[in-house]
């Protein structure tokens, strides 16, 4: 297993549907890194509802990734 990805995430951005950003790493190597969003904003579990992300992804391959998430609870 190789000890670090062939990518970078440079950043892992995820915003509230007020546009309100909720989360957001940097520089993240995806085989090590262990702090991916749980749900939660300033240690209290988001509202149910429709979140937004964005993935900048750097190395050979440059690329911007954006979707939904949907929270139910």
């Amino acid at each position: 297993m190789p000890d670090a990805s062939e990518f970078l995430i440079e950043s892992f951005r995820i915003f509230d549907r007020w546009g309100n950003l909720i989360y957001n790493k940097q520089d993240i190597d995806p085989l090590t890194f262990t702090d991916w969003w749980d749900g939660t904003f300033d240690g209290t579990e988001v509202e149910q509802g429709v979140y937004v992300y964005m993935i900048e992804i750097g190395g050979e391959r440059v690329e911007t990734i954006s979707g939904s998430i949907t929270i139910i609870r």
